[in-house]
């Protein structure tokens, strides 16, 4: 099902299915700083509402790179209004996962950082960075 802003969806099986297979894509929680602390999606990265536009083309540069945004849950909206405005900005490959951390969560699915209420934790050696798209390189090898 589409949103109104055009913007398409992602389900919960799809996002887990594209972070196991670490697929490229740029992964925002759309809550505010204290939320995303207690626990978030593997990989996410935190844009507060009312901060998209200052932090999103620094953690964003291609308007042509996937990104998939989420919030609390359904009942909230903070997600499509986020996906409004990185539309409005520019970025093209946007979808949003409307089930959000609640979702997440209800299904037993791992999160990161902090806590989350009957949420498991992700082991240490996590998808997150892979799944942001920005690859480190592993400082265990020697470039020559």
């Amino acid at each position: 099902m589409a949103i109104a802003t055009d913007v398409g969806e992602i389900s919960r099986a799809q996002l887990l299915s594209a972070l196991q297979d670490e697929v490229p894509l740029t992964l925002f929680e759309t809550e505010p700083e204290e939320q995303y602390g207690h626990g978030h999606l593997p990989g996410a990265i935190n844009i507060p509402p009312g901060r998209i536009a200052e932090l999103v083309p620094s953690l964003a540069p291609d308007p042509l790179a996937p990104i998939v945004v989420y919030c609390g849950g359904e009942d909230s909206t903070a997600s499509i209004d986020a996906a409004r405005e990185l539309a409005a900005m520019g970025y093209a490959r946007l979808r949003v996962y409307r089930g959000g951390k609640k979702d997440w969560v209800d299904h037993g699915l791992p999160v990161e950082g902090g806590w989350v209420e009957n949420a498991p934790l992700v082991p240490h050696r996590s998808h997150g960075p892979r799944a942001t798209g920005r690859h480190r390189p592993n400082p265990g090898k020697r470039r020559k």
